[in-house]
């Protein structure tokens, strides 16, 4: 597996090392045009503002006097619009989604640890070990799933097309067969084609890399950073931004 092939190498390959997400990471929600939703908790643990190119549209929020920042209830961090903002916003927000964008191609450019056509397009039930698994079209979640492994563990799930989470359908981690563990957040990435959609009371462990849009149905959560290269929508959803991964 990949953690074998990791320990072989000393893990100074690319492949062993949880994908870089530089000024990106300083985000909880970041999207190229635009964020919106209603009453939601975005927290961060080293990192959880709100970045967007064009508007961002959430409850309460406040434009600071130094119209550098916004603010917002929903948020322990702050809210930037390249739009609305004075510099250092603009270049603040620009240089998040370039980063943003080598990450993505990053993670697509994983090897993957077994070949695609052995990863079926349903994988509710299913458990995933350490690797970079690949799917050439949608993958559908319509029940729980489970991550295993330990903490410095990296996963990497490349689907081409999107991603449906039904509804209370959850991903789960558990710890390796030693009992170490479970993975976390930071090293889990969830890459794809198109988007990526939340049923209601739904949940995701991982920092979601997406292609097009991020929507989240009522209630729905995530534990990572919701990283969209359109849109991101919230509903009363609740997403905690972990801690970075440390230097390699």
């Amino acid at each position: 597996g990949l953690r074998v092939v990791c320990l072989l190498l000393l893990a100074v390959t690319s492949v062993c090392q949880p994908v870089p997400l530089g000024g990106a990471v300083s985000f909880a929600l970041l999207a190229k045009t635009y964020i919106s939703g209603t009453t939601s908790t975005i927290q961060g643990l080293g990192g959880g503002h709100i970045g967007a190119v064009t508007y961002v549209e959430l409850p309460t929020m406040t434009v600071d006097a130094s119209n550098m920042f916004s603010t917002t209830t929903q948020s322990d961090g702050l809210v930037y619009i390249s739009s609305m903002h004075a510099e250092p916003t603009k270049s603040l927000v620009a240089d998040a989604l370039s980063d943003m964008d080598e990450a993505y191609a990053d993670a697509w450019s994983r090897p993957m640890s077994e070949p695609a056509s052995t990863n079926p397009a349903e994988i509710g039930g299913h458990t995933y070990t350490p690797g970079v698994y690949h799917w050439p079209a949608a993958v559908g979640i319509a029940s729980d799933i489970y991550i295993k492994g330990d903490a410095n563990d990296l996963f990497i799930f490349k689907v081409a097309a999107h991603v449906v989470l039904a509804a209370s359908a959850k991903v789960r981690l558990l710890v390796d067969d030693f009992g170490r563990g479970p993975p976390q957040p930071r090293n889990i990435v969830w890459v794809t084609g198109e988007y990526f959609t939340f049923g209601d009371s739904a949940h995701v462990e991982g920092i979601l890399l997406v292609g097009h849009y991020i929507t989240f149905g009522n209630k729905a959560s995530l534990n990572g950073r919701a990283l969209a290269q359109h849109y991101v929508t919230v509903s009363t959803s609740t997403i905690i931004a972990p801690p970075p991964s440390p230097p390699p």
